[in-house]
């Protein structure tokens, strides 16, 4: 696995490089160049190297505490989606809606 938290860096491997790689792998066509550069755009300025460290552990970190939430969470959604579908018998009348 290439793209991990270990391995994202805000300005070398982030969610552009990502991006740029399934659309070559589906399109085989690069995503635009004012998407895929701006990281080396951003690069050149003063602030971005100073800023990194922080970026990296906002934008690539997560927390355990905070995986741990997102994990409760999910896990209460399922619970909840399985008890609807047993309440669904033959004949019911189903609205969905997605939001």
């Amino acid at each position: 696995r290439e793209y991990t938290r270990e391995s994202y860096d805000v300005l070398q491997h982030n969610c552009n490089n990502f991006s740029d790689e399934v659309a070559m792998f589906l399109l085989n066509k690069h995503i635009p160049d004012e998407v895929r550069l701006q990281p080396q755009q951003f690069t050149q300025s003063l602030a971005a190297q100073a800023l990194r460290p922080l970026l990296n552990r906002w934008l690539g970190g997560f927390e355990a505490e905070t995986m741990k939430g997102l994990e409760e969470a999910r896990a209460s959604d399922l619970v909840k989606a399985e008890d609807a579908w047993h309440q669904i018998s033959v004949g019911s009348l189903v609205e969905y809606s997605r939001e």
